[in-house]
């Protein structure tokens, strides 16, 4: 809708693994999928980033959860199974002529 934007990306998962965001300006975000609340039939979605005006989501994916190290750091690089969603060159998220962050 108008109101609250379109659909950026879908991913199905158990909660068990990691999902990353990946923005066109190179910014990176990798959260737990069992922290992303749970949406009913009736609610309008979850925003997982908040891209700047003319910043946009290029990638979604899911990875395998690596365990913390003993410093309480996880590694940097994303393993070679992840899975990446890319989304659409000419898609929704290319439409954003009012500026709105829709994604």
């Amino acid at each position: 809708t108008d109101k609250v934007g379109d659909v950026s990306g879908i991913l199905q998962v158990t909660g068990k693994e990691d999902i990353v965001l990946i923005s066109d300006a190179g910014r990176i975000i990798r959260m737990r999928a069992e922290e992303v609340r749970v949406i009913h039939r009736s609610t309008q979605g979850v925003r997982l980033i908040d891209l700047e005006e003319n910043e946009k989501l290029v990638g979604v994916a899911r990875a395998e959860r690596e365990e913390e190290r003993e410093n309480g750091e996880t590694p940097e690089e994303l393993p070679e199974d992840a899975e990446l969603a890319l989304a659409p060159e000419n898609g929704p998220a290319d439409e954003e002529a009012d500026g709105e962050d829709k994604g």
